[in-house]
């Protein structure tokens, strides 16, 4: 797994939030040379940095992705994907790499509904890629 440079954990540290992961195919091993980085950096409600705060500190290969506590704990963050599956896999796959260890401690169950919910889904990605390779965009299609 990369890690991230200290550097960027420092400039990040003096935002003061309470945690610090990195997430995404980095964290879960299943990176390719064509990955980037996915780091989740949680805040107090009260202290929270937007996503266009955080841009100065993303680059191409770092994305940063700013969260509440509240939105983490009670799993209601606006995320793309499934949303208990998604906090599933974090308690799962996330790597705590500065503060509070909060995304490996999450208590997600997953129903039998959630999992036709990532079925559905992942059908849709499939869609989007058949469609993508079709218009012979190789990279989205690649994606999916």
């Amino acid at each position: 797994m990369q890690a991230i440079p200290q550097e960027l954990i420092d400039k990040l540290v003096q935002l003061e939030p309470v945690s610090i992961a990195i997430t995404g195919s980095t964290a879960s091993g299943e990176e390719t040379p064509a990955s980037d980085m996915e780091v989740a950096i949680i805040f107090e409600d009260d202290g929270y940095h937007s996503r266009s705060e955080l841009a100065a500190y993303s680059t191409a290969e770092i994305h940063i992705y700013p969260f509440r506590r509240s939105e983490i704990m009670q799993h209601t963050a606006s995320v793309p994907f499934p949303v208990r599956f998604y906090f599933w896999w974090l308690s799962h796959h996330a790597n705590t790499v500065w503060g509070e260890i909060i995304l490996e401690h999450l208590k997600v169950g997953m129903r039998n509904q959630d999992w036709k919910e990532v079925l559905a889904f992942e059908r849709g990605v499939a869609l989007s890629a058949i469609i993508a390779f079709r218009n012979r965009d190789q990279e989205t299609a690649n994606w999916g």
